[in-house]
């Protein structure tokens, strides 16, 4: 297992590009992890063996404190992944549902952030990752009551408001298991996460399913439930805890190439609508699913995601339901007033695939950002005809739009994707 070098100029320079941003440290292996301090270090036990330290999940402060100077440097927040598993067996068969959570690693952790000063870049913690085929709702709501005391003790100097907060589930889509955890958890938790896949990496025509309505209707309809759910608790928001275009690792160029960003794109963009507040993608690096590919060059979902970054503000616009190939979705420009941007997602094809656009209610310029590549595997984009690279010293590229009035008519090539900006819109409720 390879260990990411944190103090690499070009990661924190590529990092600092979408920042603010939460880095989210956990997944699979966070339950079967322990940390380096304190007194008393669990054995853990997994497939292949126990965790402890020293051993290959075991999470030196040395490290911890690298993580937190990467992110002072990257602008980013840490939400990170604790183990919920820990006193209980172990996964799966092993699991002993009369045994409690022991938190006592993860309170020595969680003490040793806050005395060495380390938490002010912390955004939260979380608790397990996809367990609720280990834990009941009711245990695992119990464990988030245990954390949450935890951080009213070691943080009680602090205003509640500026307390970590607290982010879960974590789990994969399952409304049945999320109606019984919410109204036992939402007094604890203040983020629920859900993990969204619609593809699986192992599938051949995953390439040509993704720029599909089927494919990318899917995505946004797994979220629908949760988010429902999580509504009926005015102070929680839904986020979407972990996601990409396909699971197991993705798919080599596939969900690293151009064809991804149809369906990053839209995610972005329609989850919104659902009321999701925040997509965390994965991953920064790594496996074939990465923002950043292994030589940490930016594939085609960094570019999508910087532009999101720089144009898209917080509050989302109703839009009608996609016609003849063409995804469009609307939200208040970032720091204009009164600005609009319009995403646009062309999937058709072929000399006839180009679409025309006309909105006369928006008035004064537009700006152009449109994205296009030569094939969809293609592992660079184009932005408005130019390729999107860093320069010799690692930098990103101009990545200014195309003023145009709108007077004339937008025009979206075949195959492409758009932000379409009108900060002259002076619409009242983006003021």
């Amino acid at each position: 297992m390879s260990v990411l070098v944190l103090n690499f100029t070009k990661l924190e320079y590529l990092a600092s590009q979408l920042a603010p941003s939460i880095l989210r440290i956990g997944g699979s292996e966070e339950d079967i992890a322990v940390y380096d301090v304190g007194s008393y270090i669990p054995v853990v036990p997994r497939k292949d063996g126990n965790s402890t330290c020293p051993g290959l999940f075991c999470l030196k402060m040395k490290r911890w404190k690298e993580i937190h100077d990467f992110c002072k440097k990257a602008g980013c927040k840490t939400a990170f992944g604790l183990n919920a598993m820990v006193g209980k067996g172990g996964l799966g068969p092993n699991r002993n549902p009369e045994k409690k959570w022991d938190s006592c690693n993860a309170e020595a952790l969680l003490q040793y952030t806050k005395d060495n000063a380390l938490d002010d870049t912390v955004y939260g913690w979380e608790l397990g990752n996809e367990l609720q085929h280990d834990l009941t709702a009711a245990e695992e709501a119990a464990e988030y009551k245990i954390l949450r005391g935890i951080i009213n003790k070691i943080w009680a100097s602090t205003k509640p408001a500026d307390r970590p907060k607290i982010i879960g589930p974590d789990m994969n889509p399952d409304p049945h298991w999320l109606a019984q955890f919410l109204p036992l958890a939402h007094p604890y938790v203040d983020k629920v996460t859900i993990h969204i896949y619609e593809g699986y990496g192992l599938n051949p025509k995953l390439a040509e399913e993704i720029p599909t309505e089927k494919f990318l209707d899917g995505a946004i309809a797994q979220g629908v439930p949760s988010a429902k759910d999580v509504s009926m608790f005015p102070r929680l928001q839904a986020w979407v805890g972990e996601t990409a275009a396909a699971w197991h690792s993705g798919q080599m160029n596939t969900t690293n190439a151009f064809v991804s960003s149809f369906w990053y794109l839209d995610s972005l963009a329609g989850l919104a609508q659902q009321n999701y507040t925040m997509q965390c993608r994965q991953t920064l690096i790594g496996g074939y699913y990465g923002l950043l590919s292994h030589e940490y060059k930016p594939n085609p979902d960094y570019f999508t995601l910087v532009l999101w970054q720089k144009l898209m503000g917080t509050r989302v616009l109703s839009t009608s339901k996609p016609q003849n190939g063409v995804r469009v979705y609307a939200q208040c420009m970032k720091g204009t007033s009164g600005g609009v941007v319009l995403v646009m997602i062309n999937i058709n094809t072929g000399a006839h695939g180009a679409a025309t656009v006309n909105t006369p209610e928006l008035g004064g310029q537009r700006v152009e950002f449109i994205l296009t590549a030569d094939s969809p595997r293609s592992r660079v984009m184009k932005l408005n005809g130019k390729l999107l690279q860093l320069d010799h010293e690692g930098k990103l590229p101009n990545m200014d739009g195309m003023k145009k009035p709108t007077t004339s008519p937008f025009v979206m090539p075949a195959f492409s994707l758009a932000y379409v900006a009108y900060p002259e819109a002076n619409w009242a409720v983006c003021k």
